[in-house]
This record gives C-alpha cells, structure tokens and sequence, in this order.
C-alpha cells in the first residue's frame, strides 16, 4: 500500500464473521499500517479510514476491525431513522448512516430476512453482481441493483459524505472530520444520549451530509450564507 497515490478515504465494508462467538482482533501487521495510514496519510492530516460495523446485531466490540481506535464505525439505520436490527452496537461504534431494514420477525442479526428499502446503486456490470439482469432486481441489464444494504451499504454512503466534506475543505486533518461529524450528526432514534453526545445503539448519531459539509465550509471560511 502506497500512501503517495493520493488516497484520502479508504471504505472497508468487510469484517469478521457475524455471531462467531469469539473475538476477532487486527493482526499486529494490520494494526501498524493502519495506525500509520491513519496518522501519517494525506501529508500528516491523516487519511479517513471507514469500517462497516457488522450486521450481527451484537456488540461491535467482537470485531477488532471496527472497534480499532483509529477507524470511523459505521452502523446502519432504517428509513426511519431507527438502528436497523442487524446493526451491531456498543462503545466502539461511532457514527450511523442510512441503509435498509429486514423483514425478519424478532431477534437481532442478518439471517432469515428479506430487505425493506434497499439501497439503490450500481452494480458490476451485467450478471456478475447482485443483480444477474432481472429488471425487478434493478434493471435488465444487471447494471444496477435495488438490493444493497446493511452496514456494508451505510459505510459507502458514510465515505461518501466524507468525501464531501473534504471537497469542501482539503485541510481538515482526520480529528477534525471525526469532530465534524460529532457535532453535526442527528441524534436520531429512540435513545438516550449521554452527555457528551453518545448513545450504545447510535454512536454519535446518523451522519446529516448538509450539516457536515456546511461547516467544513465554515471552518474553510468559505460564505455559504447565499
């Protein structure tokens, strides 16, 4: 992995498996490339590393990958605004991002459901992807695909948004993203959060694109007033 080919935001929607019933960690090789990309990447500002937080309804905290301190963990909320049955949970989980809901009756976790609100986006083209070229699946060509979800939709969207903060101020270190986001995501859901803005089941709240990239713009010091 080259830091010098101008990677600014890596999304990583993979993980360990769901409800393995032990702990997976980083290996000490990963941990090291990350904490270096992390710190070092994008001229010392810090390149943004996202990671879906797991679809197993169970606490992230299981999950070496998501729960690693130096990336933004992204769980997944349902059209309204809710955490997503299958979205996993805890200390380690920061921030949220629309994605699709289940249709699975009772319990956590990603097994036995349909989805509910699937994500639009594009496919591989053709039949290797979601969407082998059925037009109820997205088109008939296969091109698209009307079945993306779980945190490893939301995580996309979360790396998205952050690309737009970035166009809108390319001198935000990493900290200051994460801060951004803090500040400006919706304390969505029907949770408590804490003092400082945290709630298990949320993080700090679902990811409001708008919000974050006005005040991007803002700290640029950029008129966004028209």
């Amino acid at each position: 992995f080259r830091l010098n080919r101008g990677v600014h935001i890596i999304t990583n929607s993979w993980g360990p498996a769901d409800n393995s019933g032990q702990t997976v960690d980083m290996n000490q090789t990963l941990k090291d490339l990350v904490a270096n990309i992390a710190t070092t990447g994008r001229n010392g500002l810090g390149t943004i590393i996202l990671f879906a937080a797991g679809n197993g309804g169970e606490s992230i905290e299981t999950d070496g990958y998501a729960s690693n301190p130096n990336v933004f963990a992204i769980g997944a909320t349902k059209a309204d605004g809710l955490r997503a049955s299958y979205s996993d949970f805890g200390n380690p989980l920061d921030f949220m991002a629309s994605s699709c809901d289940l249709d699975s009756s009772g319990g956590d976790g990603w097994a036995g459901g349909s989805y509910i609100d699937g994500i639009w986006t594009t496919d591989n083209m053709g039949s290797s992807g979601y969407n082998a070229g059925n037009e109820a699946d997205g088109d008939a060509l296969g091109n698209y695909t009307n079945s993306f979800g779980g945190t490893s939709s939301a995580c996309p969207l979360a790396a998205g948004i952050t690309g737009l903060v970035l166009f809108a101020n390319p001198n935000l270190s990493k900290d200051q993203v994460y801060e951004i986001f803090k500040e400006t995501s919706d304390k969505t859901g029907a949770d408590t959060y804490d003092g400082n803005g945290f709630s298990m089941n949320y993080g700090y709240g679902r990811i409001n694109a708008c919000k974050a990239v006005k005040r991007a713009f803002e700290l640029a010091e950029t008129d966004v007033s028209a």
